[in-house]
């Protein structure tokens, strides 16, 4: 079972410039391999030559294949608790957030970092998920990926299905020390 975008893009023209086409093109071969579509965001305006709207979560997916200047962080899904529940990572700098539903049960990923990011997704069921109110729904072996650059702050998650309330844990962003 994989997630479908609730829009998928075309493919860029021959006219746009070879980094972006490339960049598609690396998002795709992503999809095919990991057997899922990329989570599509609704952000207000964002235009790179398309007038496209409801990119953000493919074009920073599709950047962030494009360079290896990311940390990547897991979060595990496991039965009847998410870890690590603490995860610390640097302010201002892109972060790979990857939740790997390793459980026999579906389970929901609910995160105020979704807020910044109007995250919408259209499972399988063809039914549209508000992520921030319902949470991402992960079937077992399922996988979320989300390239993300966030302000210095906590952010929680968890799963907000009924009987899992100890599936939760804080995302810690800290602007880099400077000595």
């Amino acid at each position: 079972m994989a997630f479908r975008s609730a829009w998928t893009p075309a493919p860029p023209p021959e006219s746009e410039p070879a980094m972006v086409r490339t960049c598609f093109s690396m998002v795709r071969e992503k999809e095919r391999e990991n057997g899922s579509r990329v989570v599509v965001s609704r952000a207000s305006t964002l235009a790179w030559g398309l007038g496209v709207v409801k990119c953000l979560a493919v074009l920073l997916l599709g950047l962030a294949a494009c360079s290896s200047e990311y940390q990547e962080v897991s979060i595990i899904v496991d039965e009847f608790r998410l870890s690590p529940a603490l995860v610390d990572v640097p302010a201002g700098q892109p972060v790979l957030l990857v939740v790997r539903n390793q459980g026999r049960e579906t389970h929901r990923f609910q995160s105020t970092l979704l807020a910044q990011h109007r995250v919408e997704v259209m499972p399988d069921s063809g039914t549209q998920v508000d992520a921030l109110e319902q949470g991402v729904p992960l079937a077992p072996g399922q996988r979320l990926e989300l390239v993300l650059t966030l302000p210095p702050g906590v952010y929680h998650f968890r799963c907000p299905i009924k009987g899992h309330r100890g599936m939760q844990g804080i995302i810690v962003v800290q602007s880099p020390v400077q000595t």
